[in-house]
């Protein structure tokens, strides 16, 4: 999926505009390296029709945020730290699978939602994807490391997000997964 919406359709050079706005005192280097491809508008529409996704900032105010994260020195850590933050990624990315494939059967009538919440006082991250399905019996999930289950092609997501989040939970019968990650990864 493209996510985004036509409102925010923008080429890189678009981008590099808004940026610029943003950062009076910036300089763009331009590197010859062919035609690119990609810079062209780009469809929306099978995200926002099969997911519901609307995003919730503009771009504008997505680079505004991302700079103020910059400049609080929020992704400092990012080179040293880098399997933490792959841990966060995959591990979102197995429950939001899982909800969109388990949870709502590909059923593009139902609707996923990710949600986050810092509580950088406590060192704390938590993330939680909710599907519109019927639920599971998490508990009952077999383990993909048993040799019976080492050739078949599913059933790891839960298994990896509980070897790679600090805290991982169920409720509403299945159909919310919270992801838990303290803050300090060291």
């Amino acid at each position: 999926f493209n996510a985004g919406n036509e409102i925010n359709n923008y080429t890189k050079q678009d981008i590099v505009n808004i940026v610029l706005d943003q950062v009076p005192n910036g300089k763009v280097v331009y590197v010859e390296s062919g035609s690119d491809p990609r810079n062209y508008r780009v469809d929306f529409s099978k995200v926002k029709e099969i997911l519901g996704f609307k995003p919730k900032l503009s771009v504008y105010n997505g680079v505004k945020e991302l700079l103020e994260s910059i400049n609080n020195h929020v992704f400092d850590d990012v080179e040293e730290n880098r399997e933490f933050y792959g841990n966060i990624l995959i591990s979102i990315t197995e429950a939001v699978n899982n909800a969109i494939q388990h949870g709502n059967k590909c059923d593009p009538s139902k609707k996923v939602v990710l949600a986050y919440d810092a509580d950088v006082d406590e060192g704390k991250l938590c993330f939680t994807v909710e599907d519109e399905g019927d639920g599971f019996d998490y508990s009952t999930v077999p383990d993909p490391t048993a040799p019976a289950n080492a050739e078949k092609l599913n059933g790891r997501g839960i298994f990896l997000m509980r070897n790679l989040a600090d805290k991982v939970g169920f409720s509403m019968k299945g159909r919310v997964v919270e992801l838990g990650f303290n803050l300090s990864p060291n």
